[in-house]
């Protein structure tokens, strides 16, 4: 039987708290999470690992999690970089070492900082002979770091780091219900707070992850600057008042939905033009002749993904549907000890969490199960020479 992990996905937003126990499907033990002081984490960097510790402790007390729980965290954002490539079969401490060479023709450098990891996805047998399918995760140690940093300073032992795309993967695909999901070629579109991403997944299998710009901030900002708020009363707007529209709709609205959503339009049609170069960019460089490159399906999450009709709105947009998931209705979630209501609400930006507690239940696309293995290869190198 597995054991739980405990999962945090530390964001610039708030962090976010998960739990699991064993079972078919697996039941929601902890579910919690708290506003991240501003500053203190951005683009997926812990820049305050002791202000980030105090966040996870309140977390811990209201609770009742131990301290010297086993935790399982997560890396993202612009500067992480995950990208599948075949190699000729080889052992496992070749492999590590060869993924390195890899990355430095793809990672800014210099690639010393980063952390290099392979997640051997599976074999298969080409014209060329039989090859093996990998994952190669980079991501500057710094991220890794600082996370691990802000974990342990809260009393609590991280023992696995991986990426939030494999986590989102988990969640959003292999634990859910629908096995269609499983023959189609998925776009995972996450609206966070300060990045947002696009991962496809093909057929299950992983393919690629992209950086989006656009984010709850840059909605946030463009509400700010266009009826001249602050940042705080310029996020509650938003939430309340923001809708998802082109302009033609915008006469749909009530006066205050008007105000807010039309200075939010600039924004809406950045984020659905950088969607469109992302899956571009899929269909122009994962071409297949016996198969084309088309998205069949968007499942969207992130908090920011709880702007009010974006899903329509991006259905349209981008020609396919796109539907906004909620990551518990693949669990088994007791309505005595959870308020429906509540965990409807913390859906979209629970994700990752979930995903990362499905680890020990799931265990498909790992980074790394143990933090002490990062960087061996790249430390080894710089002693030899």
């Amino acid at each position: 039987m597995p054991t739980p992990l405990l999962a945090l996905d530390i964001g610039s937003y708030s962090v976010k708290m998960a739990q699991l126990a064993p079972g078919r499907p697996p039941k929601l033990e902890v579910l919690a999470s708290t506003r991240t002081t501003p500053g203190t984490v951005r683009d997926g960097e812990v820049l305050d690992p002791l202000e980030v510790a105090e966040c996870i402790r309140e977390l811990l007390a209201a609770t009742g999690v131990r301290p010297g729980a086993q935790v399982i965290t997560a890396v993202g954002g612009p500067r992480v970089n995950a990208r599948a490539q075949s190699f000729p079969p080889m052992p496992t401490a070749r492999l590590r070492q060869t993924v390195v060479w890899e990355a430095e023709k793809w990672m800014p450098p210099p690639i010393q900082d980063c952390v290099v990891e392979p997640q051997l996805v599976g074999e298969r047998v080409t014209d060329e002979g039989r090859v093996q399918d990998v994952v190669v995760v980079a991501a500057p140690k710094s991220a890794v770091n600082s996370q691990v940093q802000a974990i342990e300073s809260a009393g609590l032992r991280c023992v696995a780091v991986d990426v939030e795309a494999f986590a989102l993967l988990r969640s959003l695909i292999y634990a859910s219900q629908r096995t269609d999901l499983f023959v189609k070629t998925v776009a995972i579109v996450r609206l966070g707070d300060s990045y947002s991403d696009i991962t496809i997944v093909r057929r299950g299998d992983y393919v690629l992850s992209r950086h989006l710009p656009v984010a709850g901030t840059t909605f946030t900002r463009a509400v700010a600057q266009g009826l001249s708020l602050n940042h705080a009363e310029a996020e509650r707007k938003k939430e309340y008042n923001g809708v998802a529209v082109t302009e033609p709709e915008l006469a749909g609205l009530s006066p205050e939905e008007r105000e807010v959503s039309s200075v939010m339009m600039r924004e809406m049609d950045d984020f659905t033009r950088e969607l469109r170069l992302s899956i571009n960019y899929y269909q122009t460089h994962y071409q297949d002749s016996a198969e084309p490159a088309a998205i069949d399906e968007v499942l969207l999450t992130g908090g920011s993904s709880m702007l009010r009709n974006v899903d329509t709105y991006l259905s349209r947009a981008l020609g396919v549907p796109a539907t906004v998931v909620n990551v518990f209705d693949s669990l088994a979630v007791d309505t005595r000890e959870f308020d429906p209501r509540y965990v409807k609400l913390c859906a979209p930006s629970s994700s990752v969490a979930v995903g990362l507690a499905l680890t020990p239940h799931l265990g498909q696309y790992q980074f790394a199960v143990d933090s002490s293995i990062f960087g061996v290869v790249m430390e080894r190198r710089q002693r030899a020479s």
